[in-house]
């Protein structure tokens, strides 16, 4: 019965150590952001909401996938595009998850644009917006 005890034990032990170990590079992660209520005016241009800036651990490693959430004022629509510094992937509705931006720094800043629909001309506030970025 001893002998059952002290293998517990060290399995005990070896979990607990292996929880304590620093990460990998390449373990998962995720970080999130909200970066603020932007006011689209015309469908002649994209308006930006403020840049969701990742912490420093996201440095090195790269996006899997981004989740996003931001409300509009009901019946209304928009154009919107995720952007990193160096590329804009369209999204679809007001909330949703996409890998498109996969393999794009993770550690870079990342902002939401947003565009009226040809034709419309009143002007609307983007509101609660969240961006969610998991990596690897």
């Amino acid at each position: 019965m001893n002998r059952g005890r002290n293998s517990l034990r060290g399995l005990l032990v070896v979990a607990a150590w292996l929880l304590a170990a620093p990460a990998p590079a390449g373990t998962p992660g995720s970080w999130s952001a909200h970066p603020g209520s932007v006011r689209v005016a015309g469908p002649d241009r994209f308006y930006a909401a403020p840049a969701a800036h990742p912490p420093p651990r996201a440095r090195g490693h790269r996006i899997v996938r981004v989740r996003w959430h931001y409300r509009l004022p009901p019946g209304r629509e928009t154009l919107v595009q995720l952007c990193t510094p160096t590329r804009c992937v369209p999204l679809t509705g007001s909330r949703g998850t996409d890998t498109a931006l996969a393999g794009a720094d993770a550690g870079a800043p990342l902002r939401l644009r947003f565009r009226l629909p040809p034709g419309c001309d009143r002007s609307l506030r983007v509101r609660a917006a969240v961006v969610l970025v998991d990596y690897r």
